[in-house]
């Protein structure tokens, strides 16, 4: 699955950082160096898998965002997307309102506290 913060100003222009948990719970980043944030426990990895493979992301997507944008007021928008056995699967801070209580989004939350917190709005 990869994590895109993006959105507000960096000296080079619009900031992004993108975020990558591989297959075998590898976390990096793509700036390098260094890239390499850690490896997600194996218990958190197979419940982070077992809740992507559930979800219903469609559904999850009818929950509209209807805020301000972050990007509007300089601050980057998460943009999540999952890998599933239809394809990717995106959730867009800006246009899907993200409840981090939802199972997918709270097993992510758990693998990722040890490593990298995930900055979630």
């Amino acid at each position: 699955m990869v994590i895109l913060l993006r959105g507000g100003e960096c000296l080079g222009g619009l900031c992004e950082q993108t975020t990558t948990i591989d297959q075998s719970g590898l976390v990096h980043v793509a700036a390098k160096p260094p890239n390499q944030l850690g490896t997600v426990n194996p218990v958190d990895l197979v419940g982070l898998q077992a809740a992507i493979a559930t979800t219903d992301f469609g559904l999850l997507r009818t929950h509209k965002f209807t805020g301000t944008c972050p990007t509007a007021v300089d601050g980057p928008e998460l943009v999540l997307t999952f890998s599933t056995a239809n394809g990717a699967e995106v959730l867009a801070a800006c246009t899907t309102q993200l409840d981090f209580t939802w199972p997918v989004l709270a097993a992510l939350v758990t693998a990722l506290a040890p490593i990298w917190p995930l900055p979630h709005q």
